[in-house]
């Protein structure tokens, strides 16, 4: 979504654009790159922001990047990149924190059971041979947290000082 201003008014906000965070599959360490980046997000949407290292570069098995896409477009599944040598390059996307999507059209915002596909006279059920399946999804990223191991009040083993609550090991029949 856009960021509002105190001076917008908000019926005049687009909401048909939305970042996510897309990482880039099987993609050769070699073009791991910034220019590779920027040209496979313009096939998808907005470059936004990318995590590489000083030289433009990511050492990852998948390479995160952000990007602001239209919510009105089916989701990219697969993308052909040549190189300078007329090597062709198939990879694949995966999504964070991606909502509710249609597995029969790709789109955000809806499920099959409610595709406007289902509805137009002519439709066949593609059964088990869908276009979209929930691989889509990207695992959530395990992402560093600072802690303090030496804190006397660690709320994950004793709880907020002065609260009530206070986590206990269950063992045995709950009931």
């Amino acid at each position: 979504m856009n960021e509002i201003g105190s001076d917008d008014n908000s019926m005049s906000v687009d909401l048909n654009r939305c970042d996510f965070f897309v990482h880039i599959h099987y993609l050769p360490l070699n073009r791991m790159i910034l220019a590779i980046a920027t040209h496979i997000d313009n096939q998808l949407g907005t470059f936004r922001d990318m995590e590489m290292d000083e030289w433009g570069r990511s050492w990852r098995a998948s390479l995160p990047i952000r990007i602001r896409m239209s919510v009105n477009k089916p989701l990219k599944r697969v993308l052909c990149i040549r190189s300078t040598m007329d090597d062709e390059h198939t990879v694949y996307f995966t999504y964070e924190r991606l909502p509710n999507f249609c597995y029969l059209c790709g789109r955000l915002g809806h499920i099959m059971k409610y595709c406007g596909k289902r509805f137009i006279e002519g439709f066949i059920d593609p059964g088990d041979t869908l276009s979209y399946d929930p691989w889509l999804r990207a695992p959530f990223p395990i992402r560093s947290r600072p802690t303090m191991p030496n804190h006397k009040h660690n709320l994950m083993t004793r709880g907020c000082p002065g609260s009530r609550f206070r986590p206990q090991a269950r063992c045995g029949n709950f009931w």
